[in-house]
């Protein structure tokens, strides 16, 4: 029997995954800044700083939030390097389209 993998969103095992990523889906586009994570797990208290991006112009369409469910394969790496961190801070995640496009993270001892 295979060993069933748990999605901490979808199993509801995780409150502060799920709230990140609804967080996520109504930024829409724009950056959170300094995400602690504790345990594998973020940190939502103190909340990061969320900086909400707005074009203007032709292109402009104010965002719509996706579902938080199901989570998409952006979600899914994003928790994965959430969990690889371990204890730290995040230092940006970049958002577009109400999913996690980048993060950056400072190595610490990194050689």
């Amino acid at each position: 029997m295979q060993g069933r993998q748990t999605n901490p969103v979808a199993d509801r095992h995780d409150a502060a995954a799920a709230a990140l990523i609804a967080l996520i889906r109504r930024l829409g586009f724009g950056t959170i800044h300094g995400l602690r994570v504790a345990g594998g797990r973020p940190v939502l208290d103190p909340f990061p700083r969320v900086v909400q991006e707005t074009k203007f112009g032709p292109e402009f369409r104010p965002a719509r939030p996706r579902p938080t469910l199901p989570l998409r394969d952006e979600d899914q790496q994003l928790l994965a390097v959430i969990a690889a961190v371990g204890d730290g801070v995040i230092d940006q995640i970049e958002v577009r389209h109400g999913l996690p496009f980048r993060l950056c993270r400072t190595l610490e001892n990194a050689t």
